[in-house]
């Protein structure tokens, strides 16, 4: 699945496609409670900052907890209210002016004065419906053998991935380029939908509405990336006809 869409941007940028196989490694370290671990965590996400300073979001990842998530619904609820009280101040995020002031990085104070119209809709759409699909897997694996075993504590880690997602809405009413921090879930997102696949392996009928529904999300996702944000001509072309393998 990997290779019918996000390798395609992934060929493009370089840098994120490193600092992304970073964190994605380190995400077992989020099956254990040991501080040690968090610690480790943390100092990944970092190392992957340097690649990319974006990365540098992903900090509250080491706040999941399998078992208790409070920080994790305390900072989805700060700003969901931070992201609807934006909208209703001409999409200005309250105290931005504040950060810039405290911020002396250049390349950040930049993204911090940027504004979008009505661009954000496209990304938090597409990112609601990467959480409904994985209620849904986690809701068809609960009631499978995968239950109970590490496949399915991975997939409750996942989805605290993609509630964690929801804390970077603010950040698309400064710029579309955010949107890749939701690109990146949507990757991870990829294990729990080749696992739940495997679930209807013995009923073909819900093997393809399930299907059907996991390569309808892919191209949502394909059609924002590669056609509506990048044009075409720009990656998704040159992939094929400038592509050392393919000629």
């Amino acid at each position: 699945m990997y290779m019918l869409y996000p390798m395609i941007m992934d060929s493009e940028q370089l840098r994120n496609f490193i600092a992304f196989i970073i964190i994605f490694v380190s995400l077992d370290l989020l099956k254990s409670k040991k501080l040690v671990h968090r610690i480790l965590l943390f100092a990944l996400i970092l190392f992957s900052g340097t690649f990319h300073i974006a990365f540098l979001f992903y900090i509250p990842l080491i706040f999941i907890n399998i078992h208790k998530n409070r920080i994790v619904i305390f900072l989805v609820l700060v700003s969901i209210i931070t992201f609807f009280i934006a909208i209703m101040n001409n999409n200005t995020i309250p105290f931005i002016g504040l950060l810039t002031n405290m911020v002396s990085n250049d390349e950040i104070v930049f993204y911090l004065n940027l504004k979008t119209n009505l661009g954000y809709l496209l990304p938090v759409t597409l990112h609601l419906i990467n959480l409904f699909m994985i209620i849904w897997s986690k809701n068809i694996l609960s009631s499978s053998e995968f239950k109970d075993t590490k496949y399915y504590r991975l997939t409750d880690i996942i989805l605290y991935i993609n509630f964690i997602g929801i804390i970077y809405f603010p950040t698309l009413l400064l710029s579309l380029t955010f949107y890749r921090l939701l690109r990146n879930i949507f990757i991870i997102n990829l294990i729990v939908y080749s696992n739940t696949i495997y679930v209807f392996r013995k009923n073909i009928l819900k093997y393809l509405i399930y299907l059907f529904f996991v390569f309808l999300n892919m191209f949502l996702w394909f059609y924002f990336d590669l056609i509506f944000t990048t044009k075409p001509e720009r990656v998704l072309i040159p992939f094929f006809t400038q592509n050392y393998f393919f000629n």
